[in-house]
C-alpha cells in the first residue's frame, strides 16, 4: 500500500466499533471489519506527448464532506503510483453518506484556500487556485495536470468491504504555436494568452481570480519555423482568453485576437469537430503575408475568415 498520511478535521470521532466475537469469513462477509477503499479512473485520456494519464499524477488530495457539507476527512498521498489497482483507504470515517472530492498535483503550483487542519470548512467555501508570481505572468512554464473528481452520495457502512470510484477529469490544455512568413533573426518573440481561469471551486466550477498571463518565448532555430508551446488551464465555449504574438526585442505586437476560444471554434465551420471536453491539444499556425495580414490554421483547418491585420 502506498504511504498515505491522514488528517482528520472532525470535532470528535463518535464512538468505536467493537469487533469482539465477530468472525471474518467469506460466508459472513458483511460482518468482517470494514475496509472502505476509494479507487480512481479517468474520464478520458488527456495527457500530451505520448505520456499516459496515469503517469501525470504525483499527488492526490482526497476530501470527504458530510451531509451538512462540512469536511469530515482529508487524506493526501504524495507518492502516487497510479494504476487500476491503486486506492486510498478511508476507514476512519464514521458510517454515513459523504461527498468525496479529489484533486491532483496540489502543492507548489496549485494551492487550496483553506487547510482542513485549521478548522472545519464547508465544501462551498473551499477552492483551488493557481499560484502566480508577483507580475502575474507564467513564463515558459509547463503546468502539472490538474485533475478533479468527485463521488456524490458515497455510502460508508459499519462492516464489510466497500469499493468507491472517483472519476477524474483534467483541467489542463496544451497550445502549440507556429509562425511562417517572418524573416529569421536573433530577436526573441513571445506568445501570450491572457485569461482569469486560475481558480476552481470544489464542484470544479470557475472561482474568482483577476486576469493573468501565460507566456511562452520563441527564437529562430536555423531555418525552422518559429514555434513555441504552452500549457493553460481550462478552455471552454464561454471563455474569452486573448492571444497576442509579440516581437519582444522590438516591442512590436505582430498579431492579437481578443478571443482565442472563438478563433479555435471557427475551425468547426470548416469541417473540424472541436469539443473542448474531448480536444485538449491545439496546433495554431499563423502565416504572415507580405501585406502584413495573417492567415490562421487551427489543427490543420485553415480559417476562411477575413485575414486579421497585424498591429
Amino acid at each position: 500500500m502506498n504511504r498515505i498520511t491522514w488528517f482528520f478535521t472532525r470535532m470528535a470521532i463518535i464512538g468505536a466499533i467493537v469487533l469482539t466475537g465477530l468472525g471474518c469469513v467469506q460466508e459472513d462477509f458483511d460482518r468482517c471489519p470494514r475496509a472502505t477503499r476509494v479507487y480512481f479512473s479517468f474520464a478520458r485520456e488527456t495527457s500530451f506527448g505520448g505520456v499516459r494519464s496515469e503517469e501525470t499524477i504525483g499527488r492526490i488530495d482526497l476530501y470527504a464532506f458530510d451531509e451538512a457539507g462540512k469536511i469530515a476527512g482529508y487524506w493526501v498521498d504524495d507518492q502516487v503510483a497510479m494504476n487500476e489497482n491503486y486506492y486510498i483507504e478511508i476507514d476512519s470515517l464514521a458510517a454515513g453518506n459523504y461527498h468525496l472530492v479529489a484533486w491532483t498535483n496540489l502543492g507548489t503550483r496549485y494551492v487550496a484556500n483553506v487547510q482542513p487542519g485549521d478548522r472545519q470548512p464547508s465544501r462551498e467555501e473551499m477552492n483551488i487556485s493557481l499560484a502566480l508570481p508577483a507580475d502575474r505572468t507564467l513564463r515558459d512554464l509547463s503546468l502539472p495536470h490538474l485533475y478533479f473528481g468527485e463521488c456524490r452520495g458515497a455510502s460508508v457502512g459499519t462492516f464489510g468491504e466497500e469499493r468507491l470510484v472517483v472519476v477524474l477529469e483534467d483541467n489542463l490544455y496544451k497550445l502549440n504555436f507556429e509562425v511562417e512568413g517572418i524573416e529569421p533573426s536573433d530577436d526573441t518573440y513571445q506568445f501570450t494568452v491572457t485569461d482569469n481561469n486560475g481558480a476552481y471551486t470544489f464542484a470544479n466550477n470557475y472561482g474568482e481570480m483577476p486576469a493573468f498571463r501565460y507566456a511562452s518565448s520563441a527564437r529562430f532555430n536555423g531555418t525552422d519555423p518559429l514555434s513555441a508551446s504552452m500549457t493553460v488551464l481550462r478552455l471552454d465555449e464561454n471563455r474569452t482568453p486573448a492571444l497576442t504574438f509579440t516581437n519582444e526585442t522590438s516591442g512590436q505586437v505582430l498579431f492579437s485576437h481578443d478571443n482565442l476560444v472563438n478563433l479555435i471554434l471557427q475551425a468547426n465551420t470548416q469541417g473540424a469537430t472541436i469539443d473542448f471536453r474531448a480536444t485538449r491539444e491545439f496546433y495554431i499556425k499563423l502565416r504572415v503575408h507580405a501585406d502584413a495580414s495573417v492567415t490562421i490554421t487551427i489543427n490543420g483547418w485553415e480559417l476562411e475568415t477575413e485575414e486579421v491585420q497585424v498591429s
